[in-house]
């Protein structure tokens, strides 16, 4: 897989100049737009672990007498803002392949603050944050149905996702601060696609479109690539978030993407 986007690089720059001596076009695109998942399980199992570690520390200090306890739990990482480019090449009069690269990122958080008062004052705070980050790079053969300045297109494709999770516990007691815990994993995979949009030409050069694109896979695993326990680096990451535990996380890759794109055209 690692060589998967040297491949797409390859035949596309074959594609391309096996196609220009025939006076087929070429057309850059920039979009950008928004990615939806459609189930719950793509970030949903880690932000249930971080609420767990904050539901844990409350109902610790709860416990042992403290006169105020304030918590925030982490929401789902659902809707995030993406943005792109990407490289069309007609090799038929009414069939394109295109080549893009997308990303995006989102994070979210969760807070709890605890304090005593009187002449034993005492304060501690914690917050926890997760972050999400993605980078497909994909090729989508289309089918254009009427090339006119008006015109639809649909099509299917293959693209190589890879996802970046970053996880951080900041902790304050009185005036001390610091980060005490953290980690980046990476997971990576094919994943199909269907791909459908319209567009209008303003003149030969210049157009705009609506794009849409499903995709549908999972990333069944995250490897550990930095973490402040060097123990964990290089293995799979596993849930609960800082507990034992066997079942590592999995990420249901799917949903929409909804861009805007620019099109030049030459």
């Amino acid at each position: 897989m690692r060589y998967l986007r040297k491949i797409i690089w390859v035949v596309f720059i074959l594609l391309l100049f096996s196609n220009l001596g025939n006076g087929q076009s070429i057309s850059i695109s920039l979009k950008g737009g928004f990615f939806i998942p459609a189930t719950s399980d793509f970030s949903g199992p880690l932000v249930d672990a971080f609420n767990l570690k904050l539901g844990n520390k409350v109902d610790l200090f709860e416990k042992v007498g403290f006169l105020s306890v304030e918590s925030r739990d982490m929401p789902d990482i659902g809707n995030y803002r993406t943005a792109g480019a990407e490289i069309e090449l007609s090799i038929h009069e009414n069939i394109a392949i295109a080549i893009g690269m997308e990303y995006g990122k989102r994070s979210a958080s969760s807070y709890f603050e605890t304090r005593t008062i009187g002449s034993d004052n005492y304060v501690y705070s914690r917050e926890y944050t997760l972050e999400i980050s993605i980078l497909p790079v994909y090729a989508t053969i289309r089918y254009y149905f009427f090339r006119q300045d008006f015109d639809w297109y649909a099509g299917i494709g293959l693209g190589f996702h890879t996802v970046t999770i970053h996880g951080s516990s900041q902790f304050e007691e009185l005036t001390e601060s610091g980060e005490d815990l953290y980690w980046d994993a990476e997971g990576s995979a094919l994943i199909p696609h269907l791909n459908t949009g319209v567009m209008y030409k303003f003149n030969r050069w210049f157009g705009i479109a609506l794009d849409f694109r499903y995709v549908h896979g999972k990333i069944s695993e995250f490897e550990v690539k930095e973490s402040e326990n060097h123990e964990l680096i290089g293995k799979p990451l596993l849930l609960p978030i800082g507990e034992r535990a066997s079942d590592r996380f999995e990420q249901n890759f799917r949903g929409f993407s909804t861009l805007l794109a620019l099109r030049f055209s030459f």
